[in-house]
Formats: structure tokens, sequence, C-alpha cells
């Protein structure tokens, strides 16, 4: 993990920390922790071994998840093509799942949170847990993202359309040394996740997988697409995020 000069938190997946856990429901994972700490966000990618399963469950903050498609891997029992990468995004107390690895390959998976917090809840036998709220958001679709060659040039795709309050997705293809459209920060903070190619920003190329934490309120990320060009996504949380209860 890396500070910007400005605040801004830009994290390669090489500068990641890999720790071995045992998950809610008994079974072995990896997890590469990108960004996580006191009060500020968190980002994590799960690899969950062939034929392990997460049940249906919920979390107390708002979050996305990127599910990497292929090997026979599903969610909510739907499987997920290879080549491709399932965005999804779920309001506090919103249950969803399951997520399935296929019977013959491990599965990857990303969390992203805007407050770190480790709290998980399964479904139905934690229901007295789940309070009642009016947000019930729980949005996942699927994008193709090829053979990991930047292909399209200046392109933007709104992938969730902006809300009242701020909740937002769209993906963006930019060609060598061309701006990446950001736009500023707004609702509660956005990540900037790389697809594939390479993004130039706070001094250095950021490759497939790199992860960028944007503070609501500070510039758009200064960043152009690097000597190949870009396929990144942005994703935006809504404003007045659900934060975790105080330890």
């Amino acid at each position: 993990m890396n500070d910007a000069p400005d605040g801004r938190l830009f994290c390669p997946e090489h500068d990641a920390r890999v720790i071995d856990v045992i998950s809610g429901n008994g079974e072995p994972r990896k997890v590469t922790n990108y960004l996580t700490g006191q009060g500020g966000p968190q980002a994590f990618m799960v690899t969950m071994a062939s034929g392990g399963r997460v049940p249906a469950h919920f979390h107390r903050v708002d979050q996305y998840q990127l599910l990497l498609g292929g090997g026979g891997a599903r969610y909510k029992g739907t499987e997920l093509p290879a080549r491709s990468l399932t965005v999804h995004y779920a309001d506090a107390f919103s249950t969803y799942g399951p997520i399935e690895a296929g019977a013959a390959a491990p599965m990857e998976f990303y969390t992203l949170r805007a407050f770190t917090d480790m709290f998980t809840a399964y479904m139905p036998a934690e229901r007295d847990k789940l309070p009642a709220t009016r947000r019930h958001r729980n949005i996942h679709l699927t994008i193709q993202t090829g053979d990991g060659q930047v292909t399209r040039r200046r392109d933007r795709e709104e992938l969730i359309a902006e809300t009242d309050d701020g909740l937002a997705a769209w993906r963006a293809t930019m060609g060598p040394a061309q701006p990446v459209q950001s736009g500023a920060p707004a609702g509660s903070g956005q990540y900037c996740y790389v697809i594939s190619g390479s993004v130039l920003a706070a001094g250095k190329e950021l490759g497939p997988r790199s992860l960028a934490w944007l503070p609501a309120g500070s510039p758009a990320v200064g960043a152009a697409g690097g000597p190949g060009g870009c396929d990144v996504l942005f994703l935006q949380f809504p404003r007045n995020t659900t934060r975790p209860p105080a330890a």
C-alpha cells in the first residue's frame, strides 16, 4: 500500500499482503489484503479453493464485490463465464449469496468497502442479528473482460447509473497517455480497479488488479493510460455510507 501526495491510496497487487485464514464456515482460504485499517477503507481479495462456498450472508457496511468468472464459479446458482467480471453491490444489512467455486478450480473475488469492518452473519442461522432498514439494494451485473488486451479507446460505459445518494459504477477505457475519465470522487468515495493494461498515477505504473481508493471531495484522479492503454472500473459509494458500530 502506498500513499499518494494528495492522500489518496494506490496499491498494486504485488504490494498487497497475503495471509491464510479459516472462513466463518470453516473453509481454508487465502486473503490478499490491499487496504485495511482502523476506520479507513478496506479492500481485499479472497482465493477460495475448488468446491468452496460462501453461504448467503450479510454485513454491517455497504460494499462492492468483484467476482472473477471461469472455472465453474457461480453466483446465486448462475455460472460466471470465463473472461468475465461480475460487479456486485450490496447495501449494509442486505443478504446476498451464495458464492461458489467450481468443483475443479479455485475462485477469486474482491471485497471493497469504504470502512473497515470484519462482521459477517450467515443466514438463516443469524437472522436475529439483521435489523430493519430502508435500504436493501442488491445489484449485480457481469461484464466481459476479453483476453487482457485493451482494444477500446476513449470509451465510457455506465454500469450503475448514479442515484440520488451518489451510488454509481462505470467502466472507462483510455489509450496510451490519455487522461483517465474518473470524475471527482463523490458520494462516500470511490475505488478504481485496473481490469487490463496499466494506469500511470502517483509517479508509478499500476498494472492489472491494482486498486486505488479516492476519498470523497478529493480531486479527480490524476492518471493516464499506460503504454498499452487501460481498461478500468470506478465504483462509487453512496453518501452517508453505513459505518460499523464503534468497537
